[in-house]
């Protein structure tokens, strides 16, 4: 279970004990309103700011000291959920238990992390123009390389079809890097530290909450954080959309997206995802792939936040237009007669499967636990158990006659 505490206005600190761990993870989330302008120069700071600080000014210092934690391992990830664009620092290092005479590993972790985001390598009030430089450069690679990554392509069709302010990827836009310059990040750096919420989340062994650990923040009065991860604002659109682009890809990918107009029980959708395209035995992967061998991949996708549903497949070409008129029988097959008995017995299967197999690594726990700041719960994934064993099968049935076909989104690489 995750304890919480909130020590400022808009930042708040959770702790997931597990006396079994070996490695403790201390990860310090960014989270902002998610706006197309400022996600490139925001990912972009984010690797700025993991490069170096004022107390170790370049990159071979920083390294230096993380080795001397006992090769403590500094990473940055970036995601997109709901409306929130969240950048991630985290550290990962040895429980104090296996260091020498007893040394607070931990604390001087906690230490290093508030260096680094108190303290940035600013020089003249800017950050020094060759980091800003080749950042540019790895941002504009690292775009590029995962462009094509299911996320970003979920992205930008979602981007497409409903009209979301959304940048091409969760990184930013490779259109946006060549402006920014190293007075925009250092202004940017502000922002961020006054304008975002911040999510502290330690993973260990023990309670640990230094007293020392702050981010420069008024703690003596503060109102409760809440978040609105499911306030998109979504175009009205008439009709079925249909969005072709050509890329070089090996294979075509072409995605389905589904509305779901009326609010329905989530785990009576997802077990719908499941049985319709998700799994392995749905309906979809048998048809497309077993049945009539058009499909190289695909699965189904459920976005509560959007209150919709993806289908992702890789075909050929040439297979589109039979790929998707059997996506569409399938649906409404379903609506006409509805799922089995066997079938409903399999899909909570699946899922209890997937929730008792919960991966438990410490990002994997880190990004459950934000999940559940985000959409205002705390509980672990077996306590959705029996939550999915209440789902009737005339919930999955009335969730069938909710789903709309809203288009296509086709990446041809012919």
């Amino acid at each position: 279970m995750m304890i919480r505490r909130q020590i400022g206005q808009k930042i708040a600190y959770n702790q997931i004990i597990d006396p079994s761990k070996k490695i403790n993870q201390l990860s310090v989330n960014f989270i902002t309103s998610l706006k197309e302008e400022d996600a490139t120069l925001n990912s972009m700071l984010i690797y700025i700011l993991s490069d170096s600080c004022k107390k170790y000014p370049n990159n071979l210092l920083l390294t230096t000291k993380l080795y001397d934690l006992y090769g403590a391992s500094l990473e940055v990830s970036i995601d997109i959920i709901g409306t929130y664009h969240i950048m991630e620092m985290r550290l990962s290092f040895i429980d104090n238990k296996f260091s020498i005479d007893n040394e607070n590993t931990a604390l001087n972790c906690f230490e290093l992390m508030e260096e680094i985001i108190t303290n940035p390598n600013l020089v003249s009030g800017m950050f020094p123009s060759d980091t800003v430089e080749f950042a540019k450069g790895f941002l504009n690679d690292l775009i590029q390389s995962e462009y094509y990554d299911e996320r970003n392509i979920l992205i930008r069709c979602t981007q497409d079809m409903f009209g979301v302010n959304m940048p091409e990827t969760c990184y930013g836009n490779s259109k946006d890097i060549g402006a920014i310059t190293p007075l925009l990040l250092a202004n940017a750096f502000e922002q961020l530290l006054s304008n975002s919420i911040i999510e502290i989340f330690f993973l260990g062994t023990k309670d640990t909450f230094p007293s020392r650990f702050s981010i420069n923040r008024d703690i003596n009065k503060f109102d409760k954080i809440h978040y609105q991860p499911y306030g998109f604002k979504i175009r009205d659109v008439n009709g079925i959309q249909k969005y072709d682009k050509h890329v070089p890809l090996e294979t075509s990918k072409l995605i389905l997206l589904f509305g779901i107009d009326e609010k329905c029980d989530p785990y009576a959708i997802w077990l719908f995802s499941i049985i319709f395209g998700e799994a392995p035995f749905s309906r979809l992967c048998l048809s497309l792939r077993k049945n009539l061998g058009i499909c190289y991949e695909c699965y189904m996708q459920y976005d509560p936040f959007l209150n919709a549903l993806f289908f992702y497949c890789n075909i050929e070409s040439k297979n589109r237009k039979n790929a998707q008129s059997e996506v569409i029988h399938a649906l409404n097959n379903l609506k006409l007669n509805g799922i089995t008995d066997e079938e409903l017995k399999y899909a909570k299967n699946y899922a209890i499967n997937r929730l008792l197999s919960f991966n438990k690594g410490n990002n994997e726990i880190k990004r459950w636990g934000l999940l559940q700041i985000l959409c205002n719960q705390n509980e672990m994934p077996t306590n959705r158990i029996v939550l999915v064993n209440n789902v009737e099968k005339e919930q999955i049935n009335s969730v069938a006659h909710f789903i709309v076909f809203k288009g296509t989104h086709f990446l041809d690489n012919q």
